[in-house]
């Protein structure tokens, strides 16, 4: 064995997406499965990265639940064959040919052997998680019991999400939340700054913000958001924005705040106010200055 597991050690950890279980000796033959996918996260099913005897196994994943596994037949779209991995010494030459089968492609695809949790010793402990790597649907269905407090999340999904799911995926960890691909965040206001205030979503200080807030908003509510991330914020539905003559104009001369070209203003300013203050408030929109108090 010792070749083998030099072996395996060789090919490294890539394929990981959680944290390492063991396949265990048995002398029992184990029902399993080979898929044949682009790349693991087209499997569409948590799994947790395996290993034997101390080694990694590249290509080798155990399903995170016995339900899971047996509706894999029904629930995969892919190509499936069922295979048998032998007990006993066979087990030994079984996994080191599988060494070998895994880095072959077959059009294109790659063959990855997926695991009921009875042959790491299933029926024991639930297996602590680390990690969760898919989309941000998957990461919102987790079993939270099968993970650790820290676990990290890395959000596959690309382009606008809802600020809200990644506030409801940071709410079940304390790690870290990364969504690289991601580029615009939309939601109600509230729920947009409470993403960009999030310490553990680490990938929003350059994002993009569409909120669907209409009607009136505070002027500060607007600055705050462009003053937790350099990308544009959009707020189309919103008609008209609040607050004093300095907060006004400092929304009003924000070049990242792209929607007020035309928006109404009205101050809560009162008494005597410069009338360059007013001046500058109407020559930064075609909308309408509204100042009652002065």
């Amino acid at each position: 064995m010792k070749d083998f597991n030099e072996d395996k050690k060789a090919q490294g950890n890539e394929m990981n997406k959680m944290s390492n279980l063991e396949i265990t000796k048995s002398n029992s033959s184990q029902k399993a499965y080979v898929a044949y996918v682009k790349g693991s996260e087209d499997l569409a099913v948590d799994v947790i990265s395996v290993g034997y005897e101390g080694a990694a196994l590249s290509g080798v994943f155990v399903l995170s639940s016995d339900g899971a596994f047996e509706t894999l037949p029904s629930s995969f779209s892919g190509e499936l064959q069922e295979v048998e991995v032998p007990g006993g010494n066979s087990r030994d030459a079984f996994l080191k040919k599988w060494g070998k089968a895994a880095k072959k492609n077959k059009k294109g695809l790659m063959p990855i052997l997926l695991l009921p949790l009875a042959a790491c010793g299933g029926g024991g402990e639930t297996p602590v998680l680390e990690s969760y790597e898919g989309t941000i649907a998957g990461a919102k269905a987790l079993d939270l019991t099968k993970y650790a407090s820290t676990f990290t999340v890395k959000v596959s999904d690309s382009g606008s999400v809802d600020a809200a799911d990644l506030n409801s995926i940071a709410t079940n960890t304390t790690g870290k939340v990364t969504s690289a691909s991601v580029t615009a965040v939309a939601g109600t206001s509230e729920e947009v700054q409470a993403a960009l205030d999030d310490a553990q979503l680490v990938s929003l200080d350059a994002i993009d913000v569409t909120i669907s807030d209409t009607g009136a908003v505070v002027a500060t509510v607007l600055t705050d958001l462009a003053g937790a991330t350099t990308g544009d914020v959009t707020s189309a539905g919103v008609t008209s924005i609040t607050g004093d003559a300095s907060q006004a104009q400092a929304a009003l001369g924000n070049v990242q705040l792209v929607s007020l070209d035309a928006i109404d203003v009205t101050i809560s300013d009162t008494g005597a106010v410069a009338a360059t203050v007013l001046t500058n408030l109407a020559g930064a929109t075609t909308g309408d200055v509204t100042s009652a108090g002065v």
